[in-house]
Protein backbone atom coordinates (compact mmCIF):
# COMPACT_ATOMS: atom_id res chain seq x y z
CA UNK A 1 0.00 0.00 0.00
CA UNK A 2 2.57 2.88 1.08
CA UNK A 3 4.67 1.97 -2.40
CA UNK A 4 1.36 2.57 -4.32
CA UNK A 5 1.00 5.65 -2.48
CA UNK A 6 4.42 7.01 -3.10
CA UNK A 7 4.13 5.77 -7.09
CA UNK A 8 0.72 7.74 -7.36
CA UNK A 9 2.93 11.15 -4.98
CA UNK A 10 5.93 10.48 -8.27
CA UNK A 11 3.44 10.26 -10.84
CA UNK A 12 1.05 13.57 -9.68
CA UNK A 13 4.25 15.61 -8.84
CA UNK A 14 5.79 14.66 -12.56
CA UNK A 15 2.75 15.53 -13.51
CA UNK A 16 2.48 19.05 -11.88
CA UNK A 17 6.07 19.68 -13.57
CA UNK A 18 4.57 18.85 -16.59
CA UNK A 19 2.12 21.24 -16.36
CA UNK A 20 4.37 23.95 -14.90
CA UNK A 21 6.80 23.61 -17.85
CA UNK A 22 4.07 23.99 -20.51
CA UNK A 23 2.96 27.43 -18.63
CA UNK A 24 6.40 29.00 -18.34
CA UNK A 25 6.88 28.16 -22.29
CA UNK A 26 3.93 29.87 -23.15
CA UNK A 27 4.09 32.92 -21.14
CA UNK A 28 7.97 33.12 -22.07
CA UNK A 29 6.68 33.57 -25.90
CA UNK A 30 3.82 35.95 -24.88
CA UNK A 31 6.54 38.41 -23.52
CA UNK A 32 8.92 37.98 -26.38
CA UNK A 33 6.08 38.73 -28.31
CA UNK A 34 5.30 41.88 -26.77
CA UNK A 35 8.81 43.03 -27.39
CA UNK A 36 7.39 43.58 -31.43
CA UNK A 37 5.46 46.55 -30.91
CA UNK A 38 8.37 48.83 -30.03
CA UNK A 39 11.65 46.82 -31.02
CA UNK A 40 13.76 48.68 -33.95
CA UNK A 41 13.82 46.86 -37.05
CA UNK A 42 17.53 44.91 -36.28
CA UNK A 43 16.02 43.31 -33.07
CA UNK A 44 12.79 42.33 -34.54
CA UNK A 45 14.68 40.10 -37.16
CA UNK A 46 16.27 38.81 -33.28
CA UNK A 47 13.25 38.37 -31.98
CA UNK A 48 11.48 36.56 -34.88
CA UNK A 49 14.04 34.27 -35.37
CA UNK A 50 13.68 33.74 -30.95
CA UNK A 51 9.70 33.00 -31.25
CA UNK A 52 10.92 30.24 -34.37
CA UNK A 53 12.76 28.39 -31.41
CA UNK A 54 10.32 28.59 -29.16
CA UNK A 55 7.88 27.56 -31.98
CA UNK A 56 10.25 24.10 -32.36
CA UNK A 57 9.99 23.62 -28.81
CA UNK A 58 6.80 24.03 -28.40
CA UNK A 59 5.93 21.34 -31.25
CA UNK A 60 8.37 18.96 -29.85
CA UNK A 61 6.50 19.30 -26.28
CA UNK A 62 3.10 19.06 -28.22
CA UNK A 63 2.15 21.95 -26.29
CA UNK A 64 -0.67 23.31 -28.27
CA UNK A 65 -1.39 26.55 -26.30
CA UNK A 66 2.30 27.88 -26.26
CA UNK A 67 2.22 26.67 -30.27
CA UNK A 68 -0.50 29.11 -31.09
CA UNK A 69 1.11 31.75 -28.75
CA UNK A 70 4.28 31.23 -31.48
CA UNK A 71 2.27 31.49 -34.48
CA UNK A 72 0.15 34.29 -33.79
CA UNK A 73 3.89 36.36 -32.57
CA UNK A 74 5.36 35.18 -35.75
CA UNK A 75 2.39 36.17 -38.02
CA UNK A 76 2.96 39.58 -36.20
CA UNK A 77 6.37 39.87 -36.82
CA UNK A 78 5.94 38.35 -40.44
CA UNK A 79 4.01 41.55 -41.19
CA UNK A 80 6.40 44.03 -39.73
CA UNK A 81 9.05 42.50 -41.41
CA UNK A 82 7.18 42.16 -44.35
CA UNK A 83 7.54 38.73 -45.06
CA UNK A 84 5.10 35.95 -46.33
CA UNK A 85 3.10 34.11 -43.30
CA UNK A 86 0.62 32.21 -45.41
CA UNK A 87 2.14 28.86 -44.29
CA UNK A 88 1.75 30.54 -40.51
CA UNK A 89 -2.22 31.28 -40.45
CA UNK A 90 -2.56 28.02 -42.39
CA UNK A 91 -0.96 26.30 -39.51
CA UNK A 92 -3.02 28.46 -36.78
CA UNK A 93 -6.29 27.36 -38.80
CA UNK A 94 -5.71 23.62 -38.22
CA UNK A 95 -4.68 23.98 -34.46
CA UNK A 96 -7.76 26.12 -34.30
CA UNK A 97 -9.62 23.18 -35.51
CA UNK A 98 -7.34 20.84 -33.20
CA UNK A 99 -7.89 22.98 -29.39
CA UNK A 100 -11.06 24.41 -30.63
CA UNK A 101 -11.74 28.16 -31.17
CA UNK A 102 -13.70 28.68 -28.63
CA UNK A 103 -11.68 27.97 -25.64
CA UNK A 104 -8.60 29.31 -27.58
CA UNK A 105 -9.97 32.95 -28.43
CA UNK A 106 -10.75 33.37 -24.14
CA UNK A 107 -7.04 32.40 -23.60
CA UNK A 108 -6.24 34.86 -26.11
CA UNK A 109 -8.46 37.66 -25.23
CA UNK A 110 -7.09 38.61 -21.87
CA UNK A 111 -3.46 38.16 -22.59
CA UNK A 112 -3.99 40.62 -25.23
CA UNK A 113 -5.85 43.10 -22.49
CA UNK A 114 -2.85 42.39 -20.76
CA UNK A 115 -0.43 42.99 -23.50
CA UNK A 116 -1.77 45.91 -25.11
CA UNK A 117 -2.64 47.78 -22.19
CA UNK A 118 -0.66 51.25 -23.12
CA UNK A 119 1.04 54.60 -21.73
CA UNK A 120 2.00 57.79 -22.87
CA UNK A 121 5.76 58.36 -21.74
CA UNK A 122 6.71 61.49 -22.79
CA UNK A 123 5.02 64.83 -24.65
CA UNK A 124 7.02 67.31 -25.95
CA UNK A 125 6.56 70.71 -28.30
CA UNK A 126 8.49 71.90 -30.59
CA UNK A 127 7.74 75.49 -32.69
CA UNK A 128 5.33 73.45 -35.10
CA UNK A 129 4.90 70.32 -33.07
CA UNK A 130 4.21 68.19 -30.43
CA UNK A 131 5.40 64.53 -30.15
CA UNK A 132 3.65 61.85 -27.72
CA UNK A 133 5.62 58.86 -27.25
CA UNK A 134 4.02 55.75 -25.95
CA UNK A 135 5.16 52.44 -24.43
CA UNK A 136 4.44 50.48 -27.64
CA UNK A 137 3.25 50.81 -30.99
CA UNK A 138 0.70 52.54 -32.06
CA UNK A 139 -1.72 51.17 -34.63
CA UNK A 140 -3.56 54.15 -37.04
CA UNK A 141 -7.37 53.49 -35.55
CA UNK A 142 -5.82 54.20 -31.92
CA UNK A 143 -6.23 57.66 -33.11
CA UNK A 144 -9.26 59.90 -33.45
CA UNK A 145 -9.71 63.06 -34.46
CA UNK A 146 -12.46 66.47 -34.62
CA UNK A 147 -13.16 69.77 -34.92
CA UNK A 148 -15.28 71.70 -32.65
CA UNK A 149 -15.64 75.01 -33.92
CA UNK A 150 -17.22 78.43 -33.26
CA UNK A 151 -16.68 82.19 -33.92
CA UNK A 152 -13.18 83.03 -32.89
CA UNK A 153 -13.48 79.69 -31.17
CA UNK A 154 -11.13 77.26 -33.38
CA UNK A 155 -10.43 73.63 -31.29
CA UNK A 156 -8.55 70.65 -33.26
CA UNK A 157 -9.33 67.65 -30.60
CA UNK A 158 -7.30 64.55 -30.87
CA UNK A 159 -8.46 61.33 -28.70
CA UNK A 160 -5.79 58.56 -28.10
CA UNK A 161 -6.45 55.09 -27.04
CA UNK A 162 -3.89 55.05 -23.84
CA UNK A 163 -3.43 56.44 -20.17
CA UNK A 164 -1.68 59.24 -18.89
CA UNK A 165 0.31 58.84 -15.34
CA UNK A 166 2.11 61.86 -15.20
CA UNK A 167 0.94 65.82 -14.69
CA UNK A 168 1.92 67.49 -18.03
CA UNK A 169 3.86 70.41 -17.45
CA UNK A 170 2.88 73.61 -19.96
CA UNK A 171 3.53 73.26 -23.51
CA UNK A 172 2.93 75.84 -26.56
CA UNK A 173 3.25 75.57 -30.20
CA UNK A 174 3.43 78.59 -32.77
CA UNK A 175 0.11 80.35 -33.71
CA UNK A 176 -1.93 77.82 -31.15
CA UNK A 177 -3.46 79.88 -28.17
CA UNK A 178 -3.52 76.86 -25.86
CA UNK A 179 -3.06 73.03 -25.59
CA UNK A 180 -4.73 71.04 -23.22
CA UNK A 181 -4.15 67.71 -22.31
CA UNK A 182 -6.00 65.51 -20.15
CA UNK A 183 -7.50 61.82 -19.13
CA UNK A 184 -10.80 61.81 -20.84
CA UNK A 185 -11.87 58.59 -19.48
CA UNK A 186 -10.18 55.22 -18.13
CA UNK A 187 -8.92 54.67 -21.59
CA UNK A 188 -9.10 57.91 -23.50
CA UNK A 189 -6.12 60.71 -23.29
CA UNK A 190 -7.29 64.18 -24.94
CA UNK A 191 -5.20 66.23 -26.46
CA UNK A 192 -6.85 69.64 -27.45
CA UNK A 193 -5.52 72.53 -30.03
CA UNK A 194 -7.29 75.96 -29.42
CA UNK A 195 -6.84 78.94 -31.52
CA UNK A 196 -8.80 82.01 -32.41
CA UNK A 197 -8.54 81.39 -36.28
CA UNK A 198 -8.58 77.80 -37.83
CA UNK A 199 -5.58 75.54 -36.96
CA UNK A 200 -5.07 73.54 -39.92
CA UNK A 201 -3.37 70.59 -38.28
CA UNK A 202 -2.13 67.24 -39.08
CA UNK A 203 -0.62 64.03 -37.17
CA UNK A 204 1.24 60.83 -38.58
CA UNK A 205 2.41 58.02 -36.66
CA UNK A 206 5.67 56.35 -37.10
CA UNK A 207 6.40 53.12 -34.26
CA UNK A 208 5.30 54.35 -30.59
CA UNK A 209 5.11 58.08 -31.67
CA UNK A 210 2.54 60.54 -32.35
CA UNK A 211 3.46 63.54 -33.88
CA UNK A 212 0.86 66.26 -34.40
CA UNK A 213 2.26 69.42 -36.99
CA UNK A 214 0.12 72.55 -37.32
CA UNK A 215 2.03 74.28 -40.55
CA UNK A 216 2.99 71.30 -42.37
CA UNK A 217 3.16 73.14 -45.71
CA UNK A 218 6.51 73.06 -44.95
CA UNK A 219 6.36 69.22 -44.91
CA UNK A 220 4.88 67.79 -48.31
CA UNK A 221 2.98 64.39 -48.03
CA UNK A 222 5.38 62.44 -49.63
CA UNK A 223 7.66 62.76 -47.29
CA UNK A 224 6.29 61.03 -44.81
CA UNK A 225 2.83 58.89 -44.30
CA UNK A 226 0.55 61.36 -42.83
CA UNK A 227 -3.02 60.64 -41.71
CA UNK A 228 -5.19 63.72 -42.23
CA UNK A 229 -8.10 64.72 -40.35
Amino acid sequence: MGKRVKYLSLIFIIFLAVICEASKLNSSILQISSKLNSAKKSDIVRIYHDLKSKYIKAIIKDDKEAQISAIKALIKGSKILNIPYAHYQEELSLLFKEVGYKKYKNVEETHKKKLRKSYIKSIASFKDKVVITLNRRVDKDEVKFFELNSKKRYRDIFDIKTELKFKVKKISLRDVKSIRVSQYNAKTVRIVLESNRAINSIFSIEKNKITIRVDHKKYPLSQKKYYKK
